[in-house]
């Protein structure tokens, strides 16, 4: 992603990241901790995403990208996402300019697939920005992963 905007890249996670996986020590799951410590990172609570707001916000403000898994945590099939997104994106989005970027993942033929959608800023007076966020990286799955989005197939995130 920092090679694609030309911006640095901020993963957030947890601060129990490594610890509390229970496959830590699979390789699917040391490639992905290697990757994410790469960058640097906004370690948060198990309120998970929604606490540190001031480094989310030092990180908006510099122009950082900024990669957090709506649902939560990484799964199988899309998630709905956690409670209150709604009410974050839009405290974030009175303190600083940002454009989501929704980007879907998921593992096919032996290889990690990543399809980004078009970047987008939410429009809070049609649906909530959480089904809109949850939409556009859904409509970028296979139909089998797309979990409560299945019949949200449309192109609008593409």
């Amino acid at each position: 992603l920092s090679a694609i905007s030309k911006r640095k890249t901020v993963w957030v996670a947890k601060n129990t990241l490594g610890s509390t996986f229970p496959f830590k020590f699979s390789v699917a799951r040391r490639v992905q901790l290697a990757a994410i410590y790469c960058y640097d990172l906004i370690g948060v609570s198990n309120n998970y995403p929604f606490s540190n707001l001031s480094n989310w916000l030092k990180n908006l403000r510099a122009g950082n990208n900024i990669i957090f898994f709506p649902e939560g945590s990484p799964s199988h099939k899309l998630q709905k996402p956690q409670e209150n997104l709604e009410k974050f994106i839009e405290m974030l989005t009175k303190s600083a300019k940002f454009l989501i970027l929704p980007v879907s993942v998921y593992f096919e033929n032996g290889y990690f697939q990543v399809k980004i959608g078009k970047a987008f800023t939410p429009d809070f007076t049609k649906k909530q920005p959480g089904h809109q966020i949850m939409t556009k990286i859904a409509n970028n799955l296979p139909a089998n992963l797309r979990g409560p989005y299945s019949s949200n197939s449309t192109t609008t995130g593409r």
